[in-house]
């Protein structure tokens, strides 16, 4: 048993726009995949 499952909460499902897995982590997931990506451009 998934002691973490909470009843009524579906998993996390990729959407066809990959959206809804950005959705799914939280805006500060997200926020910190902008940074990453500017570090990457910026390092270039």
């Amino acid at each position: 048993e998934n002691i973490f499952k909470q009843e009524g909460i579906k998993p996390m499902q990729v959407s066809d726009s990959g959206a809804g897995f950005i959705g799914g982590l939280g805006i500060q997931s997200y926020i910190l995949a902008i940074k990453s990506i500017n570090q990457k451009i910026s390092n270039k």
